[in-house]
């Protein structure tokens, strides 16, 4: 999608005394990027987008054209830093594309302003534009948009995940717990995602944007968990982050859970 889209806009830009298309970030021949991510969290984010534009470039993927990642940017999950990071990266690095952009404030009035593509895990509404499509936004998200801030409707995500715990309790509504980040992405998350809980046919205990960003000791948030069911613990937690899931898990265990564990990892 990257090179198609620069291959896109080389075709109605101006082009320099050499010849080469007038675009920021492209000289013709390469592509010069950068990343934008919660380091804490993402900062191996870095080392896989390398990987991946070293083969595209070992492999000649597209004739002529090389793909550059210049840093990856931390926004800290703060929306002025984040806008700070995104306008730094595109006046004085002059990037043509945000690749990858893992964040959950991901500055979308600005790049889109600049005409600046951002690629990756869709967790913040500016992929979104609901309820009607836009080719105004800038934003790609490799699964969509997942976080939209008042969807109209939400998929039946839940329906698998439901036929096996309530065959594994032999119960027809049994509980669940969803939680998110202590943000505003998480707590759209947490409240849309219990939307498709429920109507898949769980009992929702408890829905929260809840986790702060940077925490070791889950103690706290697990004993809430355990307890939510009524004192009870629940049958599915469902968890709605990414790489803080597994080190809850190991919290989890120990504490006695029992039931279904979800990851999207």
């Amino acid at each position: 999608m990257l090179v198609a889209a620069v291959l896109a806009v080389a075709t109605i830009t101006p082009v320099t005394a050499s010849g080469a298309p007038s675009v920021r970030g492209f000289d013709g021949k390469t592509i010069t990027t950068a990343g934008l991510a919660v380091a804490a969290n993402f900062a191996d984010a870095a080392i896989g987008t390398q990987a991946r534009f070293k083969r595209f470039n070992d492999n000649n993927e597209i004739k002529g054209i090389k793909l550059k990642f210049t840093e990856l940017a931390d926004d800290q999950q703060d929306p002025a830093r984040a806008t700070s990071e995104a306008r730094r990266l595109v006046t004085q690095l002059q990037v043509f594309a945000i690749v990858p952009s893992v964040s959950a404030v991901t500055p979308g009035p600005y790049l889109n302003q600049q005409h600046v593509p951002y690629f990756g895990w869709g967790i913040d509404n500016t992929y979104c534009s609901t309820p009607k499509p836009s080719t105004k936004l800038y934003g790609f998200g490799y699964n969509g948009c997942i976080v939209p801030a008042d969807p109209p409707y939400m998929p039946d995500s839940f329906v698998n995940e439901y036929k096996y715990v309530s065959q594994k309790t032999g119960k027809k509504h049994p509980s669940i717990v969803l939680f998110s980040n202590d943000n505003q992405s998480g707590k759209n998350s947490s409240r849309l995602q219990a939307t498709s809980a429920q109507g898949a046919g769980f009992k929702v205990v408890y829905a929260k944007g809840a986790v702060p960003i940077s925490v070791s000791d889950y103690t706290p948030y697990v004993q809430e968990w355990l307890g939510a069911d009524g004192g009870k613990q629940p049958d599915d937690i469902h968890c709605l982050l990414a790489l803080q899931c597994i080190d809850i898990f190991k919290q989890l265990k120990p504490a006695g859970f029992t039931g279904t564990y979800w990851t999207p990892l």
